[in-house]
């Protein structure tokens, strides 16, 4: 996963406690990203930083598991989560509903939607930015 240091005009925790709705509501407003050849370096750097650490953890003989955000957060279904617990042989191990995963969460979601359209006010530009590149299918 590529992380994208975005700059805040006031500084917010990184997650919210459940029922904590100043923070939640401090979280709902769009972000702006970096367009053009900004974005584009900084997705080329946390690419190459991924491929590092996996090949690292594959010469090393690592076991590990690869996983999505998108995949773990703003999926209908608990597959992702069952990838884990299969991996890590811990927690359920049978059918696992995201009812079963979000009732146990400790933090509630800072997004008000899944679609980037929504979270990101210059989604245009980033749009087109990404579009046709490697990073296309990041932005939905």
């Amino acid at each position: 996963m590529t992380v994208i240091n975005i700059p805040k005009k006031l500084p917010l925790p990184a997650h919210c406690a459940v029922g904590d709705s100043d923070c939640i509501k401090q979280h709902h407003s769009a972000i702006v990203l970096p367009t053009g050849s900004e974005l584009l370096k900084s997705l080329k750097r946390g690419s190459a930083l991924d491929k590092l650490v996996s090949d690292k953890l594959a010469n090393y003989g690592v076991k590990h598991v690869h996983v999505s955000y998108d995949n773990l957060y703003n999926s209908k279904n608990a597959e992702e989560w069952s990838r884990i617990f299969r991996f890590l042989q811990r927690g359920p191990q049978g059918p696992l509903t995201v009812e079963n995963v979000t009732a146990n969460f400790d933090l509630a979601p800072t997004s008000s939607s899944s679609s980037h359209k929504d979270i990101i006010a210059n989604f245009d530009e980033v749009w087109e930015t990404l579009n046709g590149t490697q990073f296309e299918h990041l932005v939905h």
